[in-house]
């Protein structure tokens, strides 16, 4: 099956997301699907869903960084007080702040850095260009 529409970088998480991985069929990034195997039509028209749904120009967002990565886009950001000073204000044995003052990598999805972002009144997209930044980090 070729397609007009290219395939962007985040097309096999969707593929993953939709339980679509491990099944027989291969994927160029010009649009071109190509089914190899045994594939029932409900298989079939799945994968066709996700790539009809895909936006090539979607960027990926890492869901995890290091600590390093996490704290010099903070920084540049103009982030990092702010956050320090509110995990400052939780107890000592608050998971969320032990999280903050030990993790070595800092998950998309984790507690920790959720609540500080509502706290800190940064919404989600912002997060995940941050996020974005932070990966490229060395």
């Amino acid at each position: 099956m070729t397609q007009q529409k290219r395939i962007g970088p985040t097309f096999g998480f969707e593929l993953e997301a939709a339980g679509l991985l491990g099944l027989p069929f291969l994927w160029m990034s010009d649009g071109t699907i190509t089914f190899v195997g045994d594939l029932s039509a409900a298989q079939r028209d799945a994968v066709v869903a996700v790539y009809a749904s895909h936006d090539p120009a979607k960027v990926f967002v890492p869901q995890e960084v290091t600590r390093y990565q996490g704290e010099v886009v903070m920084r540049r950001r103009g982030w990092w007080d702010d956050a320090d000073a509110l995990f400052a204000l939780l107890p000592d044995d608050d998971e969320r702040k032990i999280a903050w003052l030990r993790a070595p990598t800092w998950r998309r999805d984790s507690p920790s850095l959720r609540y500080a972002a509502e706290q800190m009144g940064i919404p989600a997209d912002l997060l995940d260009d941050a996020f974005v930044e932070a990966s490229l980090v060395q």
